[in-house]
């Protein structure tokens, strides 16, 4: 051992002591949040021109940024737009079906969908 190098015992005194998880605890809030298969769930927004056909957005997100992406592009859906189960999809990290709204003012067709 050289002179400078502290002991083995000495310098895990200095650790520390950091509890081991419990397996045996359900998992709950963050740790759900963070399940390996939420964290491959992707939210898909198309918007494309009713008249030309031609695809203005195409954004493909973490699931996890569903309730802040729709919860900030709510005000630019058509009325009517149930985004609920949407939200309940991406939270439990669950293919949901393409949720499908026209927009007539603006010609504008909305596509959201959650793929696992």
């Amino acid at each position: 051992m050289a002179l400078n190098e502290p002991r083995q015992e000495e310098h895990h005194s200095r650790l520390p002591e950091v509890a081991a998880p419990n397996p045996q605890t359900p998992a709950t809030g963050h740790a759900v949040f963070h399940d390996h298969q939420h964290r491959h769930s992707v939210l898909h927004i198309r918007i494309t021109d009713v008249t030309t056909g031609q695809l203005k957005v195409a954004l493909a997100l973490p699931a996890g940024l569903a309730r802040v992406a729709l919860r900030l592009g709510a005000r630019l859906l058509p009325p009517g737009v149930d985004t609920v189960g949407l939200l309940a999809a991406a939270e439990r990290g669950q293919h949901h079906a393409p949720v499908i709204a026209d927009d007539d003012m603006h010609g504008e067709r909305f596509e959201i969908s959650i793929d696992a």
